[in-house]
């Protein structure tokens, strides 16, 4: 189950998630590899996720955003992050590009 931010409760849909790494996947290469991409993402953020009976979608932004690190993608976490960490300004932007650094390029 998921906790939504509006204290919703719903089954976790992995097809929603994976639709929503792919959007923030877009553009890097064929449509079947980014299927495929945010596919393997969605999944690998579902199996660390297991076991809890309940998750919060903070948790889940928080796993997929440490996978795309791990994966070295850095305009995919920076789009997947300007969504689920709601930027107010270019300043959130820079400031989490900046954080970046080496770790994803």
């Amino acid at each position: 189950m998921v906790k939504k931010r509006d204290g919703k409760t719903e089954l976790f849909r992995q097809k929603a998630l994976e639709a929503s790494i792919g959007v923030a996947a877009k553009g890097n290469g064929h449509d079947r590899d980014v299927y495929a991409f945010a596919k393997r993402l969605a999944a690998e953020a579902r199996i660390n996720l297991e076991g809890q009976a309940l998750v919060t979608t903070q948790q889940i932004a928080a796993e997929v955003l440490k996978l795309l690190i791990r994966e070295q993608d850095a305009l995919t976490y920076l789009r997947y992050a300007s969504a689920v960490k709601r930027y107010e300004s270019i300043e959130d932007f820079w400031l989490e590009a900046y954080g970046l650094g080496s770790e994803a390029q």
